[in-house]
């Protein structure tokens, strides 16, 4: 571990000769987390790096999303301009700020904030869903609520059920990460069809 537990130190920073991007976020998250550093991605190094970072907060029992700048967050990130002019990522930890850059000098203005917010076990009613190989939409907005029976599985058999099933757990997952909205309704409309494709793919061995 780079530094302290909770207090991560990058080892890429802007300008620093390795050509990569700065791995502030990657601290960040490790910090937050109290992991090593290599056991966290360098996120921003792939052009789909907020949905790397909301799986990896998922894979770790925690729902990322952003929050308007009036709504305080306690445990999460903060990103923004550096004094040194880039993008960069802090940690928000209670009352602590948390700056992984070796010159610990924050932001000089917060752009967003993201809260990592533990998930609660899942209820008697999801875990029924769950098993009856049900898309969990409960209290979601109705746009969200109507994919749910194109995702059932449990009325499938032999090649098909294994196909369905990987489509509607990653479409739960994202149903589980991210907020309403047209977004999520198009991404789920496109996993919808994927789905169909991959079962007609099976059909047809």
């Amino acid at each position: 571990m780079t530094g302290q537990p909770g207090r991560v130190t990058q080892t890429i920073t802007v300008g620093d000769g390795s050509g990569l991007p700065g791995n502030c976020l990657q601290a960040a998250v490790a910090s937050l987390l109290n992991l090593d550093l290599d056991d966290v991605p360098h996120f921003a190094l792939y052009p789909d790096w907020l949905e790397r970072l909301i799986g990896f907060g998922a894979a770790h029992g925690y729902s990322v999303t952003y929050q308007p700048l009036t709504v305080p967050v306690t445990f999460g990130l903060a990103f923004g301009q550096s004094p040194r002019g880039v993008f960069h990522a802090v940690v928000l930890r209670g009352a602590e700020l948390w700056d992984p850059h070796p010159c610990r000098d924050g932001l000089v203005s917060v752009a967003n904030y993201v809260a990592w917010t533990p998930k609660r076990p899942a209820s008697a009613t999801t875990r029924s869903r769950k098993d009856h190989a049900m898309l969990n939409t409960n209290g979601r907005h109705q746009s969200t609520e109507h994919f749910a029976k194109f995702f059932e599985y449990g009325h499938l058999s032999g090649d098909l059920k294994p196909v369905s099933k990987a489509c509607a757990e990653l479409a739960q997952t994202m149903v589980d990460n991210i907020p309403d909205g047209p977004e999520l309704s198009a991404g789920l409309r496109k996993l919808l069809e994927a789905k169909d494709c991959f079962v007609r793919a099976a059909l047809s061995r």
